[in-house]
């Protein structure tokens, strides 16, 4: 006891940091960085809490899109690009990020506390979420991450159309999801067609494909504060992806934005 009462503060800080687990290790400058957080629990948050729209809802989805804008405008880390689909985002990183020197501890935990405060906020509920970090080497293993997510979002909501349908018509939720492993793309199309309130062609984009934000640039008509003189300032504003339902155009636009980065340095 006398031995550690003697301890220095600097002796007790540099032991006790080297018990903390994933403390000295940060994500690969080298890589590209996409950083994807999920819903805990969102599931049973929106069958037992909230009264939501089935299977989607527009004012969650509103939330949500809200949480992706604030990540990429206020959680201090430099977002080249964010997509959602249902309760999941992933912001890929840009190259100029140096935010905490991409300590990973940090990032895993700044990242989905930004979400969850803001969302608990919104919904006036505790939500939470986790996170985890992505390392890909090449412009094409983003833009296949990418592809992997919409194509995802896709054939979530189509079931998820299915499901609630037949839990509209009595199924528990283990029988349906057994019905729906049974079928086909085309037999989840008819049912959809059939037997749903909208016919698979007219279910939003936003719901089918996801959503994408980036930042593109604008010219605004500043005030020279010495001058008093007015001049044209470029400011960046979070805009949409409008097409990502089209496999070849989405691809080309995210190798376009993740390009025109390293161009605009």
């Amino acid at each position: 006891i006398k031995r550690r009462i003697k301890m220095r503060f600097s002796d007790l800080e540099k032991k006790m940091k080297s018990f903390e687990v994933y403390n000295n290790l940060y994500l690969n400058k080298d890589k590209y960085i996409i950083l994807r957080i999920d819903g805990r629990g969102f599931s049973s948050l929106t069958k037992k809490f909230l009264s939501l729209e089935k299977p989607f809802d527009a004012l969650m989805t509103h939330y949500m899109i809200e949480t992706v804008e604030h990540l990429m405008n206020n959680s201090g880390f430099d977002i080249l690009y964010g997509y959602l689909q249902s309760d999941e985002i992933s912001l890929l990183l840009s190259d100029t990020n140096k935010t905490f020197d991409g300590k990973l501890s940090k990032v895993l935990s700044i990242i989905p506390s930004e979400a969850s405060g803001l969302l608990s906020v919104q919904l006036k509920r505790p939500v939470a979420f986790d996170c985890r970090a992505i390392e890909l080497n090449t412009i094409d293993d983003v833009v296949d991450y990418f592809l992997w997510r919409r194509e995802d979002a896709y054939r979530n909501c189509i079931q998820s159309y299915i499901y609630w349908q037949l839990i509209d018509e009595g199924y528990s939720g283990k029988k349906a999801q057994n019905y729906i492993k049974t079928l086909s793309y085309e037999d989840k199309l008819n049912f959809i067609d059939e037997k749903c309130k909208c016919k698979h062609y007219d279910i939003p984009e936003i719901y089918k494909y996801g959503v994408g934000l980036f930042f593109d640039t604008y010219n605004k008509i500043g005030l020279n504060p010495i001058t008093q003189t007015t001049t044209n300032v470029e400011r960046k504003r979070i805009n949409f992806c409008h097409q990502i339902d089209n496999q070849e155009f989405y691809a080309n636009f995210l190798i376009h934005i993740i390009r025109n980065q390293r161009h605009n340095k």
